[in-house]
C-alpha cells in the first residue's frame, strides 16, 4: 500500500501586521519616504501600490481623503 502526498494549497494568504510606515513600505515594496509622501496626499500612488496598500486595510490618506481623490 502506498501513500498518497499530500496536495499543497495554490495559494497560501498570510496577514501581517503592521506598525509604522517603515514596516508598512517595507511589506509593500516601497521607498519610506515615498509612502510618506502618499499617505500626506503630496504623490498618488500607482494601480500596484494603491492594490497592495488596500490588501493591509489603507485606503486613504492621513486627512481622510480617498487615494483617488489626493493632488
Amino acid at each position: 500500500m502506498t501513500r498518497s502526498k499530500k496536495a499543497k494549497p495554490l495559494m497560501t494568504v498570510t496577514t501581517r501586521r503592521c506598525f509604522g510606515i517603515a514596516a508598512t513600505a517595507r511589506a509593500i515594496g516601497c521607498h519610506p519616504i515615498h509612502l510618506t509622501y502618499i499617505m500626506h496626499g503630496k504623490r498618488k500612488p500607482n494601480d500596484t501600490l494603491r492594490r497592495r496598500l488596500a490588501r493591509m486595510g489603507i485606503t486613504c490618506t492621513v486627512d481622510g481623503t480617498p487615494f483617488g481623490a489626493t493632488k
